[in-house]
This record gives structure tokens, C-alpha cells and sequence, in this order.
């Protein structure tokens, strides 16, 4: 595997994307709400709109970038060496 595949890179980062915005929105949205807004009012402060777009486009990007940094470590492995060994390798080294 010399080459990135674009299309499933771009997909699989939509999918990335939409799980951590999921998993932000249940966690600060759904179960930290109470205590978001009682630390909101404390600061004087309330969350705008932009703000939230730019959590949900932050999670996006989280998601492709670490899809690519899957694709290039997958690049980068030998044939013979499977991705999760590569991921454990590096990560633990």
C-alpha cells in the first residue's frame, strides 16, 4: 500500500468526526449539562452558537487527522506486520 485512499480516508474521518461529536454532545451536553450551566453563570458567561460550530468542526478535524495518522502509520508498517501491532508498538514505545 504506497498510496492514501482519499475517498475512504474522507469517509472514514466523517465517521471519526461524527463519533466524537456525539460522544462530546452526550457528555457535555446530556449528562454535565446541570453542571456546564451553574459554571457558565458563576463566569458571567453563556455559550454562543459559534462557539458550539466550532466544537462540532474541531471534532471533525480531530476525526480526519486521526484517520490520516492511521493511513500514513499503515504506510509505513511492513506487509507482513498487521496495523494494530504497528499502533501498539509505537504507542507504547
Amino acid at each position: 500500500m504506497n498510496k492514501i485512499k482519499w475517498n475512504r480516508a474522507f469517509l472514514g474521518g466523517l465517521l471519526a468526526g461524527l463519533i466524537i461529536n456525539l460522544s462530546e454532545f452526550i457528555t457535555n451536553g446530556v449528562v454535565l449539562a446541570n453542571q456546564w450551566e451553574v459554571a457558565m453563570k458563576a463566569l458571567g458567561r453563556s455559550m454562543s452558537s459559534s462557539a458550539l460550530i466550532s466544537f462540532a468542526i474541531l471534532g471533525f478535524m480531530s476525526g480526519f487527522a486521526i484517520v490520516l495518522l492511521y493511513a500514513k502509520l499503515a504506510m509505513v508498517c511492513p506487509a507482513s506486520a498487521s496495523v494494530q501491532s504497528a499502533w501498539y508498538r509505537d504507542g507504547f514505545s
